[in-house]
């Protein structure tokens, strides 16, 4: 039981923390949820508080059904400082990429931008040991993002969430996992030249 704590650790974390605003959504809404316009009037904290956010216990359970899958996949990939940072960088980089990016996104709030950020991130970890299924994993997530770019997210999900799905969100999430995995490949394999060079 321990060590499934353990294992999931950031995940529930996560989880307990999107649950406190999805039961008073209405009340943290309108200081949390990412507002193009009160974040240029300095309200800065939106860009990571909306993240929290959710329409619906539809929406929410849908980004942590998401999250939970990536952790049961990769939880072994690498440490829980990294796995901590692939969450957390694309969480940060995502708002922040669709504030400078896609301008005419007035409002967003959900966990999804980030999740695809997350498992990029994931997915380039595990690539040297495992080439084919990350590379499947990547070419999976590019086809996704492409499709929603040029149609659209499907209206079955438009209807189950009850909103628009903000698309840009899951593409610049995708971005900031590229980014985040793209450091951590570079701190990982370039470490054993750094120690030979030390010795």
């Amino acid at each position: 039981m321990t060590t499934l704590l353990w294992r999931y650790l950031i995940p529930l974390s996560t989880a307990l923390l999107c649950l406190i605003p999805a039961i008073f959504s209405s009340e943290l809404s309108a200081i949390l949820s990412y507002q193009r316009s009160h974040i240029a009037e300095g309200e800065l904290w939106r860009l990571v508080s909306a993240n929290a956010l959710h329409t619906n216990w539809n929406h929410w359970a849908l980004n942590m059904g998401g999250l939970f899958l990536i952790w049961f996949i990769f939880w072994d990939v690498c440490n829980k400082k990294w796995q901590a940072a692939f969450l957390l960088g694309p969480i940060l980089l995502n708002t922040l990429l669709l504030y400078f990016l896609s301008p005419q996104l007035h409002g967003y709030v959900g966990l999804s931008g980030a999740l695809h950020g997350t498992i990029v991130a994931f997915g380039l970890a595990d690539w040297p040991k495992n080439k084919w299924t990350s590379t499947a994993l990547i070419i999976g997530v590019t086809a996704k993002l492409t499709y929603e770019q040029l149609y659209g997210s499907s209206e079955s999900v438009k209807q189950l969430i009850n909103a628009n799905v903000a698309v840009d969100a899951h593409l610049w999430g995708a971005v900031s996992g590229v980014l985040v995995g793209a450091v951590y490949l570079i701190w990982r394999y370039r470490r054993p030249a750094i120690h030979l060079v030390e010795k």
